[in-house]
């Protein structure tokens, strides 16, 4: 009987086992994942074209995308301050990638043998925040593209453009999370052309290079914006928004940091963008023979505003904060006192 129920039970398991081998879902292998180290560095090269040897370059033309090359990519950084004093910097970079030298004729306007990847960052100096965000989009159905004429590169509202009125002059946007910016760029100096006249080898291997240009000047102007999404944040960018406005007034104590040395005294930023000297007279109450004994470069320093003269140059003082003193010299202090031994005057013969 037990030799019964056993023969039973293997043979309901073997169908079973046959049952789910036959009706189980079909399943397709993995789709393969696009790797972006392999795209930019390890791709096999066959097919590209190659900077090998200098080459003359033609701008604006040169500013616009090159596809017989593998990688080309637009890399935009600055340092931006307000007409308040408050500092920003921003970066954006926009990569092409080509998959294979030539595209294929594709009837769907998604099909595409270009990737596009972008960088996205901003540094808000008086807050303390740094934004970054990435984004990554094929060169198709209008996700991301780049052209010459007119010049043009983006990765969907992430763009760089000239304007249509002055071809010297681009535009830059970009927004994501909580920032976004706008600026309108235009060259201060020529282009400078890196390395062997714009060829920049990266090993004395034959094609391990680049073409390479830089505009090391760009007038900017326009507008950041940054969002706040917590009561917290809100406050803080009020009290930010207070000193940008604020003005320094006479009699007042600030809280400063200590920008500049010289060996006269001591320049420290009261205010967003607003600076004073300290004079080395007025960093202690007893003789002081050189600045940095009392202070260094970014120490937090509380000091008195004692005089913003007709130029609107600050006089601060450390001194007065020290006690009974009011950072003033007092009456008598420089004057020489008269000698004993003054030399008595000769007749006259």
């Amino acid at each position: 009987m037990r030799r019964l129920l056993a023969t039973a039970l293997a043979s309901l398991l073997a169908l079973a086992a046959l049952l789910w081998v036959l009706l189980r879902p079909a399943t397709s292998p993995p789709a393969e994942q696009f790797d972006v180290a392999k795209a930019l560095g390890d791709a096999p090269s066959q097919g590209f074209a190659r900077a090998t040897t200098p080459r003359a370059f033609h701008f604006p033309a040169d500013h616009g995308p090159h596809p017989g090359y593998r990688n080309e990519w637009w890399y935009f950084t600055g340092n931006l301050t307000t007409d308040a004093g408050r500092r920003f910097g921003y970066e954006l970079s926009l990569f092409r990638i080509a998959l294979s030298p030539d595209a294929s004729p594709r009837a769907s306007a998604w099909g595409t043998n270009q990737v596009y990847m972008a960088h996205f960052a901003l540094t808000d100096v008086a807050a303390g925040k740094f934004y970054f965000y990435e984004r990554f989009a094929r060169g198709g159905a209008g996700l991301a593209g780049a052209q010459a004429a007119p010049f043009a590169v983006w990765l969907e509202d992430w763009r760089v453009e000239s304007d249509p009125r002055d071809v010297q002059t681009w535009h830059l946007r970009a927004a994501a999370g909580d920032v976004a910016i706008a600026l309108a760029l235009t060259p201060c100096k020529p282009v400078v052309l890196q390395g062997e006249r714009g060829l920049s080898r990266k090993s004395a291997e034959p094609g391990n290079a680049s073409y390479y240009y830089s505009l090391p000047r760009l007038a900017s102007d326009g507008t950041i914006t940054i969002a706040c999404v917590d009561s917290e944040g809100g406050q803080r960018a009020l009290e930010i928004i207070k000193q940008l406005t604020a003005d320094v007034e006479i009699g007042q104590v600030y809280t400063g940091k200590v920008k500049k040395i010289t060996g006269f005294g001591a320049f420290v930023e009261v205010l967003p963008g607003k600076e004073g000297l300290v004079h080395i007279s007025q960093l202690e109450r007893h003789r002081v023979a050189r600045v940095e004994d009392v202070v260094n470069l970014g120490d937090e320093i509380q000091v008195k505003v004692l005089e913003i003269d007709d130029a609107g140059k600050i006089r601060l003082s450390r001194r007065a904060l020290l006690g009974d003193d009011t950072g003033e010299p007092k009456p008598g202090a420089n004057r020489r006192s008269p000698s004993r031994h003054r030399p008595k005057p000769k007749p006259r013969r």
